[in-house]
């Protein structure tokens, strides 16, 4: 389950992923611990395991002296969250930032969820149409093999 692949897919899904990340992240923050203490614990902690190998990346480029921000752009972030992310890191406000940039992501989500139902809400009507008909088509089917 590596959210770096879905994400080259499913952009949008990283706007769904992000803002639970990113609450993450700032809960431990708002407790005291820096972004090397709350990478090196959520690359050992129960999250997925998708998620842990990005926080991972970004301890290592911390212990290394490189920017963490390449991390999310490795990761297949989406490019305006990554941009958010690399700005904040140069000008030293990640944690400031970071509630904003939870709002964004939110509203990218809705926005774009909204969008795609507006363009392909009639044809899921008619998709779903399909589908029941054609699981009721193949238990009629293997019915009539069994009787």
């Amino acid at each position: 389950n590596d959210p770096s692949k879905i994400y080259r897919i499913f952009p949008l899904k990283a706007y769904d992923d992000i803002p639970y990340v990113f609450t993450l992240m700032r809960s431990l923050n708002v407790s005291g611990k820096d972004l090397y203490t709350i990478s090196k614990d959520l690359s050992k902690s129960k999250i997925n395991k998708g998620w842990r190998k990005l926080f991972s990346n970004i301890q290592k480029k911390i212990e290394n002296n490189t920017p963490f921000f390449q991390s999310f752009k490795e990761y297949n972030i989406p490019k305006q969250i990554y941009i958010i992310v690399k700005i904040s890191e140069a000008s030293k406000a990640l944690w400031d930032n970071l509630e904003r940039t939870i709002v964004y992501a939110k509203k990218v989500n809705v926005d774009a969820n909204a969008d795609i139902i507006r363009k392909y809400g009639s044809l899921s009507t008619i998709l779903s149409y399909i589908i029941i008909i054609y699981f009721y088509q193949t238990f009629r089917f293997c019915n009539s093999i069994l009787n």
